[in-house]
């Protein structure tokens, strides 16, 4: 999952403003996939 952190954390400055305001839905996001991934 380092991989998908690190996209998250490199996305264009453009993004950075839509990704704040969905900065918790992305962390359920990779949460959900940690989880399914465990499994």
């Amino acid at each position: 999952m380092l991989i998908a952190i690190s996209a998250i954390k490199h996305k264009s400055i453009d993004s950075l403003l839509f990704e704040n305001l969905s900065e918790k839905n992305a962390v359920n996001e990779v949460q959900n996939i940690n989880k399914s991934m465990a499994m």
